[in-house]
Formats: structure tokens, C-alpha cells, sequence
């Protein structure tokens, strides 16, 4: 290890023996973003606490960080002078090491702030106010992050590291709720899509045990009769609004790669919106007694029926199902305009029996339960390899003149007007699913969240539908022969 700054290998194993092996990793990541989803009670602010004093006192270099200004975001003002006492108390451990007592020396200490003599540099403690996070740059590091009080402290927040690419930002907190101001924390942990740049690392009471940290999981639990108050704070759930009703991590904890090669049946849920609205289509697999939900599109704002000069959702849908040829394909029908949809389509000899479903409370009551369960179960996985894919009309705008060269080659039409998502919607979507009261009784409805109603779920759930998989609902379709997966280009191990 590169140690330009004076952290001798003796110093250095002294402060290695100090450490647990997970607190050992997040003080070794350089990561420019970190985040931490942790317990309480396990040396994490304490060791962050450790992280700045290195930071500051210009020692920090042996580790890839450059040295700079600290600054430590917590709840109150209170919370933050104690993580400075907590750098007070590293400061005086530290100083036990020869090598490393002349870059430890402090010039300035206040309740709220200290400064190192020989580097300069500070570490400052400020509570969640978004004026007071403006005066301020440097590394910062953002104690119990969930619990902000507001998003304007998050947009305070991030030019402060923003004028010099070496600075970092970590955000390290016990969960909270997933929706209000603790939503940011929350996307971020769990959006590993649409925050790739971001380092996770997750510490329950039960990982900080495992490694000989020493507290005692039978007093904890004394502690906490309460079991979700318990789950959210030492092992780490995000417990979400008392509303949902499917969880982010229930839906990670049932992401896998699904096995190729072997024999599948496979069925298409389509959900049909309005011509201003999302259209969705999931392709379902079974595989044994296992069923995946695989590839994902959804087309927005386009007109149900293809005319001269432009495509339409008939077509799109057809060209879906002659690619991927499913044994059955269950679309919404709740509509007159869905309903025209499924008989354009089955007016085109397509390979595929079509099963109408239209959605009552009874029907949802069957089976979004069913769909939960059969997560919880590990009956019902997400291929981790499909992502959800958007139709454009501009890169299908080419194809528009000839609707029978799109029926030759659906799958270089689909290649063509289809691109990932940026932010895969999937886990959003199956997170809107909720129970609602009614004057008769309880069912269950999706959230509208960026333009869609739950479409993806409901697609989902369309298809799952008609594999028979789940206890009461539809039984598996007659069918003589379950085909396999197109012999025309297979996309299934390029990302769909």
C-alpha cells in the first residue's frame, strides 16, 4: 500500500487491529460515492469518526483518498458534536503512535470543530440546514441520512463536493421509511440501476456479531420488544410506507440467473393503457417448478391501431408474440379498446392462444396476494439479466412504410424500436402495489408513479395468471405442446 503521507506499516497495524473486517472495508473504499445501510449500536459512526481524522490529518493518501476539509451532516447539533468527541477519542488513540503524533496535532478545538496543525485542514460538524450547507466544501459525510428533514438539505448539499472530483460523499444511516424526505436514501441503496456509481455496503446487528463485535443480540432484542422496530433498526429493513404491500427487498432477494438451455414454457401478461397512457407487456417463463418474470417492454403514448405512416400497439404486440412465441398471452380487457386490440391480434394467425382477463376485486384478490407469496416462498424469481425496455417512435419511424417487413422480422423490429430503460421502472412499479379500503370490503390498486399505474405489476400479473401457479386462480391453459423460445435471434443472453 502506497504510503506517502506517513501511515508506516506499524501504524497501520496497530489501527488494523482496532477494526472489524467490515469496518475495516468501508475505511479502505475510495469510492467517490459510498452509502451505508446499517445498524445501530455497531461502531460505524465511530469509525467514520476514524475515516475524517485521516482525512484531515493528511494521512488519508495510504488509502486513495485525497486529504481535505471534513464535514459531518447529522440529525441534530448535538448528534454531530458527538461524532466530534468521537474524533477526539481517535485523535488521543493515535497519539499513543509515534509515526503519527506529529500529524495529529490539533491547532484549533471547539465543540463543533477541529483543526489539524500541520495539514490545516478542519473537521467541521453541521446540523441539517440547507443555508449552512451551502458555506461549506470539502469531503462530507451525512449521519443517519434517512432521516433528512427535508430534500432542500439534500440539493444544499451536493455542491459541496462538486467543485473537485476527488472529494467524496458517504451517507451512512439505519433505514427508514421509503417514501417522504427519507426516499433519497432509500433510492439510492436500492436503485443499483439508476445509481450504478455508488458503493453499497450493508451492516446488520447480526454481521457486526459474527465478526466478535461485542453486544449481546438477547438484550437488543429485550430492548426492542417491538419485532419491526427491531428489523428496521438492527437488521437493517427498510419497512416502507404501512401501505405497501410488495417490498424493494423482497423483490433483490428473488433476483437470479435464470438457468438456459432447458425446457421452458412461455406466456406474455399485456396490460393495455390508453393511447396517452403505458402499454405493458412481460414475458413469464416456467422452467421446472419455477417461474420467471423475464423480459419487460412498455410502450407510451401510441395509438392503438398501425395506419399508413405509423405503427400502432397491434403491431408492436404482434411483433412481440411472434418473437417470443408464448403458448398463451393474457391481455387486459377492461376496455372496448383493449378489447379491439385482442381481435385485431387474434385475427392474425399469431402463435398463441389468447386468454381475456378482466380485472374485478375478486381477481386481484387471488392473486396479488398469490404473487407476494409465491416471492416469499422463492417460487417466483426475476431474471436478473432482463431489463425493461422502452419502445421510440423515432427509431421505429423507419419501418413505418412497410407493416408486412416488421411481420417477416419482428425481432429485428423489436432490436430497432426498443432501448433500455435509464432507470428501470420493474421495482418501482411492483413497490406501488397497495391494499385500499371500499365501501364493500378491501382490494388492492397500484400507485401512479412517473406516468405509469402500476403497468409492469399488472403485466406481470397477467402472465403469471394463466401459468397455474398460483393457488385459486386461473388454471394452466389447455395446451398440447408448450413451444420453446423462438428459433429466430434470441436476445434472452444479451440483456433481455
Amino acid at each position: 500500500m502506497n504510503d506517502p503521507a506517513g501511515l508506516t506499516a506499524q501504524a497501520w497495524a496497530v489501527i488494523w487491529d482496532w477494526l472489524r473486517d467490515y469496518q475495516r472495508s468501508l475505511l479502505l473504499d475510495s469510492s467517490r460515492y459510498r452509502i451505508v445501510l446499517k445498524t445501530r449500536r455497531a461502531g460505524i459512526s465511530d469509525l467514520m469518526a476514524l475515516w475524517m481524522v485521516l482525512v484531515a490529518a493528511g494521512l488519508s493518501e495510504a488509502f486513495g483518498v485525497m486529504p481535505f476539509h471534513c464535514n459531518v451532516v447529522s440529525r441534530t447539533e448535538k448528534a454531530g458534536w458527538q461524532v466530534i468527541e468521537y474524533c477526539h477519542n481517535w485523535i488521543t488513540r493515535l497519539h499513543k503512535i509515534p509515526s503519527l503524533r506529529p500529524f495529529i496535532e490539533t491547532s484549533e478545538s471547539t465543540k463543533g470543530t477541529l483543526r489539524f496543525a500541520r495539514s490545516g485542514f478542519r473537521i467541521a460538524a453541521h446540523p441539517q440546514n440547507p443555508d449552512a450547507m451551502r458555506s461549506f466544501g470539502g469531503h462530507l459525510v451525512w449521519d443517519e441520512a434517512a432521516y433528512m428533514r427535508s430534500p432542500d438539505v439534500w440539493t444544499a448539499a451536493i455542491p459541496t463536493i462538486n467543485h473537485d472530483k476527488r472529494l467524496t460523499l458517504t451517507l451512512v444511516s439505519s433505514p427508514n421509511k421509503t417514501e417522504g424526505p427519507g426516499k433519497i436514501f432509500y433510492e439510492i441503496y436500492t436503485d443499483t440501476g439508476g445509481y450504478p456509481e455508488w458503493s453499497r455496503h450493508k451492516i446488520t446487528i447480526f454481521d457486526a456479531i459474527d465478526q466478535g463485535f461485542p453486544v449481546s443480540i438477547d438484550e437488543i432484542r429485550r430492548q426492542n420488544a417491538d419485532p419491526d422496530d427491531f428489523e428496521q433498526e438492527y437488521n437493517c429493513k427498510f419497512l416502507g410506507r404501512a401501505a405497501n404491500y410488495i417490498g424493494r427487498e423482497l423483490l433483490q432477494d428473488n433476483e437470479a440467473p435464470r438457468p438456459r438451455g432447458g425446457h421452458e414454457t412461455i406466456y406474455l401478461g399485456v396490460d393495455i393503457a390508453s393511447e396517452v397512457d403505458r402499454t405493458a407487456a412481460v414475458v413469464i417463463r416456467v422452467i421446472g417448478n419455477i417461474t420467471w418474470i423475464c423480459e419487460r417492454f412498455v410502450i407510451a403514448k401510441t395509438a392503438y391501431t398501425t395506419r399508413p405512416g405509423r405503427v400502432g400497439q397491434d403491431l408492436i404486440l404482434a411483433s412481440i408474440i411472434r418473437h417470443f412465441q408464448p403458448v398463451a398471452t393474457c391481455i387486459d380487457t377492461s376496455s372496448s379498446e383493449s378489447i379491439e386490440i385482442m381481435q385485431r391480434l387474434a385475427q392474425e394467425n399469431l402463435p398463441t392462444r389468447f386468454i381475456p382477463r378482466h380485472v374485478s376485486k375478486e381477481w386481484k384478490g387471488v392473486v396479488v396476494p398469490g404473487i407476494r407469496g409465491a416471492l416469499t416462498r422463492g417460487e417466483l424469481l426475476l431474471d436478473n439479466a432482463c431489463i425493461t425496455k422502452m419502445y421510440s417512435r423515432v427509431a421505429s419511424a423507419r419501418a413505418v412504410d412497410d407493416p408486412e417487413a416488421i411481420r417477416m422480422q419482428p425481432a429485428d423490429f423489436l432490436e430497432h424500436a426498443f432501448s433500455p430503460s435509464p432507470r428501470d421502472p420493474l421495482y418501482r412499479e411492483f413497490e406501488s402495489v397497495h391494499k385500499k379500503l371500499l365501501k364493500s370490503g378491501m382490494t388492492y390498486d397500484t400507485d401512479r408513479r412517473g406516468g405509469s399505474h402500476g403497468d409492469l405489476f399488472w403485466a406481470s400479473a397477467f402472465g403469471i395468471d394463466i401459468t397455474g401457479m398460483l393457488p385459486g386462480a386461473r388454471s394452466n391453459p389447455k395446451i398440447n405442446k408448450a413451444r420453446s423460445i423462438s428459433t429466430q435471434k434470441d436476445w434472452s443472453d444479451s440483456g433481455w
